[in-house]
């Protein structure tokens, strides 16, 4: 992951490169610990939805990761 682009109360937003075909993206950390109880369910949810959408406005959600400490959201 490159650089830091954004940031805010729960996660960082950092700029990455998808390994075969060096597009540009961004990637929304969240580490888990920071979630409190219910706003990880919450979380997922919406980022569900999200992926669903397809809108000029809306930036599309590609993919979900997680690790043991961290979700990220491509």
């Amino acid at each position: 992951m490159g650089e830091t682009i954004g940031f805010g109360g729960l996660s960082t937003t950092r700029k990455c490169y998808h390994r075969l075909t060096n597009e540009v993206r961004a990637v929304k950390v969240t580490k888990k610990e920071d979630l409190e109880y219910g706003e990880r369910k919450r979380l997922l949810q919406e980022i569900e939805i999200l992926k669903e959408l397809d809108h000029p406005s809306i930036a599309r959600v590609i993919d979900i990761y997680e690790d043991k400490k961290k979700f990220y959201f491509v």
